[in-house]
């Protein structure tokens, strides 16, 4: 069960969320607010994420991170890249609503039967949370299988 303001999410999400959104509002230009893609690799790469999973374009094709060059149709890794304000937005609203999270639960496609049947079961509205926490713990599985977060300073949760 999910404590009342304490996040599931992993201490990698917050250093992701800070460094890439730091940069975003970043007042120094538009070029200063973008890294080098092949920097976002290393990141993901320390957590067990091949290179080739980070460049197939998921986060740029569900604009949640944007080009420098706003004609590059696929990212490489000497493009440049930067968190788009919809993918900031994502960020904040996983970590803070539980309408938003609610409503994730209810149009993202769940592969494991049994998941699924227990967040359908009797789940409006009294059992809203109930759907928060299988669907939270079901994303949280599937991440942990994909994803191994370093015991390092550069992926520690800031208090």
């Amino acid at each position: 069960m999910l404590r009342r303001n304490a996040s599931p999410i992993s201490p990698a999400h917050f250093t992701i969320r800070s460094d890439l959104a730091n940069s975003a509002r970043d007042d120094e230009g538009i070029e200063s607010r973008h890294w080098q893609a092949s920097e976002l690799c290393q990141l993901f790469e320390a957590c067990g994420v091949a290179d080739e999973l980070v460049m197939q374009n998921r986060l740029y094709e569900r604009r949640l991170i944007e080009a420098l060059d706003p004609n590059v149709k696929t990212i490489g890794a000497a493009d440049k890249v930067a968190i788009k304000e919809s993918g900031i937005a994502h960020i904040e609203l996983i970590l803070s609503s539980s309408v938003y999270i609610e409503q994730m639960a209810l149009t993202t496609g769940v592969n494991e039967a049994f998941t699924r049947d227990e967040m359908r079961k009797d789940n409006y509205p009294r059992r809203m949370r109930v759907v928060r926490e299988v669907f939270l713990g079901y994303i949280l599985k599937i991440d942990a299988g994909r994803v191994t977060i370093p015991r390092n300073a550069v992926y520690a949760q800031p208090d």
